[in-house]
């Protein structure tokens, strides 16, 4: 699930800069990946715990809904739709429930 390809990582990594530069956009690599990690421990764990995967991700569809994130949202929405048990009626069901309370929340 990473965020920012490769090949950016490397033109990043090539680049000369100098050194304060150089330090900012390691920190923001570093940044982006934490965010990384973050989502896969919230979508995607090992053990889920009381929370299932489906409803991890079914919260993460609304509520990228609800902060009018379009590309968010279809990324978690093809998460859920793979999700064992869920499948893509569920994910239909939780995108039209979104987009209806989103409606209500603009921007």
């Amino acid at each position: 699930m990473p965020r920012i390809s490769t090949g950016l990582n490397d033109a990043l990594t090539r680049m000369p800069l100098d050194k304060g530069l150089r330090k900012a956009i390691d920190n923001q690599r570093d940044a982006i990946c934490a965010i990384d990690m973050g989502e896969r421990e919230l979508l995607s764990p090992e053990l889920a715990g009381p929370v299932s995967i489906v409803e991890r991700r079914s919260i993460a569809v609304y509520v990228a809904a609800l902060h009018h994130e379009r590309e968010l949202v279809d990324r978690y929405l093809a998460l859920l739709a793979e999700s064992d048990g869920a499948g893509p009626a569920l994910a239909h069901v939780i995108e039209a429930e979104a987009r209806r309370a989103a409606a209500h929340h603009p921007a």
